[in-house]
């Protein structure tokens, strides 16, 4: 071990044989502090979600407080219902009230058709029966307009329904202070308009039937698209009237064949005939003649058919039976929000109201009973999702559990699963569309992979520190063995 360049081999080896040591000096090598990492472990975002847009955003922000996170969650469940009003339930909304208003229409309605088979003019006696039936069914609608106005106050005029229950509860009862005044018999013929108002009353049932509000929500949302169809007939019967009044207006051959009916006489006449030929209602009739007089109209005539009856009405069909389908997807959309709703206060009253609420328990932190209270709390919180799916409000996997499903909805991943995570779990499940989960899906796998390459980074950076400094390490040791070796040298 000398000084000289020539003894550079043997630098060498020495340097070899430290290295030697390097498992002994491992455990009494001082441990690095590491540097913060400028990314985050897959950090989610804090700020407070929009009710209104459940599925996109993540999570409600964990900085509010309690009172806080209670508004949100009530807005939340507001927005899910999509109504701006009281949604406490009223005996104007309860099921009971709706059901019992619905037979009174229901035999309201039936009590004028009675009517219309056995008139009083044929039937004397019915005239009391009548009268009286109107005085009781006209007493109902008056106390249920009163019911709803003081419960509703000025919300009730919001409503069309309820605008025209007024206008036709004063109809009634101006039809029965008509026939107290004694007018006689045309009196109640002349409020026979006014009486058929009544009968409207009838699609208010509607509303308690869903398949039926999805045929009338169907036709209702077709109406725009319908028009536009029916004016694209309108059209195309008009060009095919115009030419075949030209041809056959004036032709006596086929006015004699056809009789007395006057089919293309003029223009308002071909065009009706023509709205025939698409219904294919006088199909044979006409088709017939023109054949035998005038061949040559023949295919004309059998491509406005293929246009008219087989394109234009099919198109209607499709546009309505588009609409129904719509109208049936946001029925269902309705019927998943009020289930998240009935989740989000079976959440309250099984958490909230035992103090199992993340809220009630910062209060107990540190605590000798925290370990029990943490326990109860997952408990109750398997128990709703059990409850959630029993209801098959979402058509879970067969064999899952709700410790899967808790998992599930554990959207941060800290094993805590908080209310707003399971109402915006829940409405990712139940709202989202195949578009919006996919992006969930590519979103969360994006985390990931921020995820995993923050880890190798912070792997990376501090395989790097600890390398650094048992390099540190080694030299400092091997500087020192060197300066021994010097002296122990010289000393000889």
């Amino acid at each position: 071990f000398g000084s000289s360049p020539g003894r550079g081999t043997r630098r060498s080896k020495n340097r070899v044989a430290a290295m030697a040591v390097r498992v002994m000096i491992m455990e009494d090598a001082p441990e690095p502090t590491p540097e913060p990492l400028n990314c985050s472990k897959a950090s989610y975002p804090d700020d407070a979600v929009d009710a209104r847009d459940l599925v996109a955003r993540p999570l409600l922000g964990r900085t509010l407080s309690s009172q806080q996170r209670a508004d949100k969650i009530s807005q939340l469940r507001a927005d899910l219902l999509q109504d701006k009003g009281k949604k406490e339930v009223t005996p104007t909304v309860s099921p009971a009230f709706t059901k019992f208003m619905g037979a009174i229409i229901v035999l309201s309605a039936v009590r004028l058709g009675v009517q219309c088979q056995w008139s009083e003019l044929d039937y004397p006696f019915m005239g009391m029966v009548y009268f009286f039936a109107d005085v009781i069914f006209a007493v109902i609608f008056v106390v249920e307009i009163v019911i709803k106005l003081m419960a509703e106050r000025s919300n009730y005029f919001r409503n069309v329904w309820n605008i025209l229950d007024v206008i036709i509860t004063i109809a009634g009862l101006f039809d029965l202070w008509i026939q107290m005044a004694g007018n006689g018999a045309h009196g109640p013929k002349r409020m026979f308009t006014l009486r058929f108002l009544r009968v409207i009353r009838l699609i208010r049932v509607l509303k308690g039937i869903d398949e039926l509000v999805v045929v009338v929500d169907g036709i209702t949302k077709a109406m725009t698209s319908v028009a536009w169809v029916f004016l694209l007939l309108l059209i195309v019967v008009y060009m095919f009237g115009v030419f075949i009044t030209m041809e056959l207006g004036q032709d006596e051959e086929i006015a004699v064949e056809l009789g007395d009916v006057n089919y293309f006489g003029d223009l308002q006449h071909s065009m009706l005939t023509l709205i025939d030929i698409a219904l294919l209602a006088e199909w044979p009739e006409i088709i017939r003649p023109i054949m035998h007089h005038r061949p040559m109209l023949l295919p004309l005539l059998l491509f406005f058919m293929m246009v008219s009856t087989f394109g234009v009405m099919n198109i209607l069909i499709g546009v309505i039976v588009d609409s129904t389908a719509e109208a049936r997807r946001e029925m269902e959309s309705s019927h998943k929000r009020k289930s998240l709703v009935h989740a989000s206060m079976l959440w309250e009253d099984t958490l909230h109201k035992q103090g199992l609420g993340q809220h009630d328990l910062l209060k107990h932190q540190g605590e000798e009973g925290m370990e029990q209270l943490l326990e109860r709390r997952k408990e109750a919180i398997q128990k709703v999702v059990q409850v959630v799916m029993d209801s098959k409000c979402i058509d879970f996997p067969q064999g899952l559990t709700p410790d899967d499903v808790v998992n599930l909805l554990d959207f941060d991943g800290n094993n805590d699963l908080s209310h707003e995570e399971f109402l915006s779990g829940l409405g990712r499940l139940l709202l989202g569309n195949d578009f919006q989960l996919t992006c969930l899906m590519l979103t969360m796998m994006g985390k990931m992979r921020k995820e995993s390459r923050c880890l190798i980074e912070g792997v990376q950076v501090a395989l790097e520190q600890n390398r650094n400094a048992m390099d540190d390490r080694l030299k400092k040791i091997e500087d020192k063995i060197w300066l021994k070796l010097q002296a122990r040298n010289g000393v000889r």
